[in-house]
Order: structure tokens, then sequence, then C-alpha cells
């Protein structure tokens, strides 16, 4: 049976490093956390390592009783037979990452030339890229009829940030009164963690208000309701939280588009 998430973060060990990774990224702090879980599955699940969890397993490999390369390298054979190759090799490095991060962070050192030499990764599969340009980019927008999604695509076109920064932009983060139209990206949701400033066009602009008088309309009484500053713009009305969720929704709006187009 795998261990859960409370019982894996009860562990000293664990709590410590995932307390410190939390502190910068939550985000990072799940994703580690989900990499000690396969890590304490694989630990349980060896003949050589069952009498360990991923707490005590680390003063024996400070100790060089454990080899820490062995250990990886065990650690990468049992994500690649036990999902039966339906982990992508960038999971399984992610993984294997995370791992690293948490021996590091307890003082155990990792020479890069040995890992390299010792451990095997599954090798990553290259595609061809091919950026969007501007003919891609007006097909897509000339498909779009949702006002929601036409407004948050457009956004980001023309302001150039990150999906999840314009999904976390509230009503009194856009000021329609400066020319062009001012957006503040708050630092919680940057990816560097430093607010900046961004400035949309006028054509983002247009879509943008006809979206927000669209979802602040009444429709009994024909006039535009108050907007309550902390707003999500691309939320429903009166919702200030679940980006996740908000993300998912116009993610799956976005797809249904690239289908009609044939360019999913």
């Amino acid at each position: 049976m795998m261990t859960s998430s409370v019982q894996i973060q009860e562990q000293s060990e664990v709590h410590d490093f995932l307390d410190s990774v939390g502190r910068n990224s939550e985000k990072t702090k799940k994703l580690y956390g989900f990499s000690l879980l396969h890590f304490q599955e694989f630990l349980s699940n060896d003949d050589r390592y069952s009498k360990f969890t991923a707490n005590s397993i680390i003063k024996p490999v400070s100790k060089n009783q454990i080899n820490v390369y062995s250990l990886i390298d065990h650690f990468v054979s049992y994500l690649v037979s036990k999902h039966n190759h339906k982990l992508s090799p960038n999971s399984i490095s992610l993984y294997v990452a995370a791992i690293r991060s948490y021996l590091l962070y307890h003082d155990i050192d990792i020479v890069a030339s040995k890992f390299k030499r010792r451990v095997k990764l599954p090798k990553k599969q290259k595609e061809d890229e091919e950026a969007l340009d501007a003919a891609d980019i007006r097909k897509i927008l000339l498909s779009c009829n949702n006002r929601r999604l036409k407004a948050y695509l457009l956004t980001l076109a023309s302001g150039g940030m990150r999906a999840i920064e314009a999904i976390a932009i509230r009503n009194s983060d856009v000021s329609f009164e400066t020319q062009p139209t001012k957006i503040h990206i708050r630092a919680d949701y940057a990816k560097t963690r430093v607010a900046r400033d961004i400035y949309i066009s006028d054509e983002s602009t247009k879509f943008l208000k006809e979206w927000l008088d669209f979802k602040y309309r009444d429709k009994m009484k024909g006039v535009i309701l108050e907007k309550s500053p902390n707003d999500l713009v691309f939320g429903k009305r009166n919702q200030s939280g679940n980006i996740n969720f908000i993300y998912q929704k116009l993610w799956y709006e976005f797809t249904k588009i690239l289908e009609v187009i044939k360019m999913d």
C-alpha cells in the first residue's frame, strides 16, 4: 500500500524539506511531495531498502553505508518498470530531480559528473517545435466566439504574460484610464516572483471591456453591476480564488477551438 501524502509529510526530514521548498513555490512543494511518495513506495518494495523510509534513509546514505548513485539509479529502474513506460522521460527526470534536491538539502553530496556516469535516465524524446506565426494567431482568434476566452487570448497575445499570470489578474489590477491599458502582474503569480506592469493593445482593451460588461450585466434591470476590485477578471462574478479551475476551463475551451481548425 502506498504511503499517503499526510504520512510522508509527517516524517521530520521530509517535512523540513517540503516546508523549505514551499516558502518560494507551493506548486513545487506539491510536485516534490508527490515525488517523495514515489520514492517511499520504491523503498518499501525493494528488498535492498525495505527497512528504510524516506526519513530514515538519510543517515546511512550520508555515512556512505548506502551508495547514493546506486540508490537513485535503482529508483529510476523502479519508475520505468513499475509504470511500464507510461511515465514519460520528462516525468521521471522531474521525480529524480526532486529526490536529488531532497538529498542535497540534507547535506548529501552528489557530484554531477559521477551522477551522469552512474545514473542512467531514459532518453527524452525530441520533437520538432514550430512557433506560431501571425497567421496562426489570427486564425485562432477569428475562430473564437467565446467572449471570455477571446478576451483572455488577446490579453495574452498583446501583453506577453504567462497563462497563470493572466488568469490571476483582478479587476483592481487593470487600469483602463491609462493609454494604453495597464495591467499589474502580482508577484505571487509571477514566475520570477517580481511584480511588474504590462500594457495591452486597444483591440485587447476593447474585448476585455466587452467581457467585463457581459459578466457584470443585470439582464432584468439592463444595467452594469458594480465590479468588486478583488474579483478575478477571467473568473465568474464574485470569484476571487480557485485559479486552477479557471485555467482548466479556458484550456478546455481552447482545445475545442484547435480541434475545429485542425490545429490540435
